[in-house]
């Protein structure tokens, strides 16, 4: 990748309590790498590399999405893929109206700015972990100890571009720029 090119993805930071909580819900299972507190987020547009001419372009589409703040509730929880050996574990989220428009708005924006459209579709979700060669009966006992959790709904008042830089522990995510829900 070069200097001029970055990872992005536009995502909603979770309040730093709720995060932490979120944290304490990791452990048990060989294989997986539980992600850090700082690092949950809910994806809701991976936008891959993005070279330094598309991002002024970026940036103003990004503005032009507009929503009222509204509230989410994390509840239950899952793994992609959903069928056959578990990548990853997630928690899900209530059904909201209003976390569907903001994706819809954001979707809209990108493609009229030139964004290919995102093919796998949005399945909102909070990735707790990823999962390498982990047994299967650990796993399936997470799922069912935490399918029936659920936290109090917290406001999202935001958006956030992140960059995303790959190592070897990981990805490290950087908020870019924060755009209010008006």
């Amino acid at each position: 990748m070069s200097p001029k090119t970055s990872r992005l993805f536009v995502g909603l930071s979770l309040p730093p309590l709720l995060a932490q909580q979120l944290a304490l819900l990791g452990g048990g299972i060989e294989g997986a790498r539980w992600e850090a507190p700082e690092k949950l987020h809910l994806t809701l547009r991976y936008l891959g590399s993005v070279d330094g001419g598309q991002r002024a372009e970026l940036d103003e589409c990004l503005r032009s999405v507009r929503s009222s703040p509204f509230a989410l509730t994390i509840r239950g929880c899952g793994h992609f893929p959903p069928r056959g050996e578990p990548r990853s574990l997630w928690l899900g989220l209530e059904d909201s109206p209003a976390l569907m428009d903001l994706h819809d708005q954001l979707e809209g924006a990108l493609r009229s700015a030139g964004f290919e459209p995102d093919v796998r579709g949005f399945v909102p979700h909070i990735t707790l972990a990823r999962l390498k060669r982990s047994p299967s009966k650990k796993v399936a006992a997470w799922l069912g100890m935490h399918a029936l959790w659920d936290a109090p709904p917290f406001e999202v008042e935001s958006f956030t571009l992140y960059s995303s830089i790959l190592n070897q522990a990981g990805s490290k995510y950087t908020p870019e720029t924060v755009y209010p829900l008006a």
